[in-house]
């Protein structure tokens, strides 16, 4: 019996693991989500659809999903350490990509102008560039509390309409704020773990 869990041990030690596939899932994840933030400028610029965006906010969900599985079965199957990793970095990107998608699915209902959506355009374009497994997100946290400053400081609205629509666009930056502090989060407690 000994004999048994010992070679149990040892070939869990050997075992190949699954590293090369999740951090290669991790690349294209965020590949992906830059391409995706990127792609949201251009949208909001120039008032295009964006339903193709939230069906690439479901593939991404998907390949959370199947990362986080391999990620589960690595960190159960591996004895001698205790990394969890990748499954909080999978779990910190599904709740920000269903954030993303979210997000869009708001911008899809509202209607509002160019220059009330400047903000929230500038802050994905940074998100955009900056997107990273590294990236804490503070500097973004800045991004958003300027744009929150910026839309106390604009004039109150004159119809129902407007005012719907500028609801819908603080709804927007509110889940922005929740997608960039669930990284913020992320960040610290892999600085807390580290020390």
């Amino acid at each position: 019996m000994f004999i048994g869990v010992g070679l149990a041990l040892l070939a869990n030690i050997y075992m190949p693991s699954n590293e090369r596939l999740l951090e290669n899932n991790l690349n294209i994840l965020e590949k992906e989500f830059k391409n995706i933030s990127a792609h949201l400028v251009i949208c909001l610029n120039q008032k295009q659809d964006l339903q193709d965006l939230v069906a690439q906010c479901d593939n991404l969900l998907e390949l959370i999903d199947a990362s986080s599985k391999v990620a589960t079965e690595k960190s159960e199957n591996n004895l001698l350490r205790n990394n969890t990793f990748y499954q909080r970095y999978f779990d910190m990107r599904h709740i920000q990509i269903t954030l993303l998608k979210d997000i869009i699915m708001k911008l899809e209902e509202i209607d509002v102008e160019s220059t009330h959506i400047a903000e929230i355009s500038n802050i994905f374009e940074t998100l955009s560039l900056t997107y990273a497994a590294h990236n804490d997100g503070s500097e973004l946290l800045k991004k958003i509390e300027n744009a929150y400053s910026h839309y106390r400081q604009m004039d109150l609205p004159q119809t129902r309409e407007e005012f719907e629509n500028r609801a819908g666009l603080f709804q927007v930056l509110q889940l922005l704020e929740l997608l960039i502090q669930e990284k913020n989060t992320f960040a610290l407690s892999q600085t807390n773990n580290a020390s």
